[in-house]
């Protein structure tokens, strides 16, 4: 069984820009929403190019903000870092998850 490739469980100074390009926060929410999916997923859900997907992905791992779990012979999986989005603001997270289920649990 492989474990997800966590990076800083809190979001580094530079989160607030990152999380205002509303691509990388349409991935955010979808992830909070429907859970881990591969890139493949969510480019068709978000109906975005792969590579867009990917690019924007890479970004939110460097912060901390999505998790990556290497697939053995399939696709790797992305998932939300609850935990680091937990520590951002209250503001920020309303804005990043409004009507998902992790601002219903908290």
């Amino acid at each position: 069984m492989t474990t997800p490739e966590y990076r800083s469980a809190t979001p580094n100074t530079t989160t607030r820009p990152i999380l205002g390009e509303p691509k990388r926060a349409h991935i955010i929410r979808l992830l909070g929403q429907t859970g881990p999916a591969t890139n493949a997923e969510l480019a068709e859900t978000l109906q975005l190019p792969l590579t867009t997907v990917r690019h924007h992905l890479k970004i939110l791992r460097q912060h901390g903000l999505v998790t990556k779990t290497p697939g053995n012979n399939s696709p790797a999986m992305y998932a939300l870092n609850t935990e680091a989005v937990r520590t951002l603001s209250e503001h920020e997270t309303n804005n990043l998850l409004a009507e998902t289920s992790l601002t219903e649990s908290r």
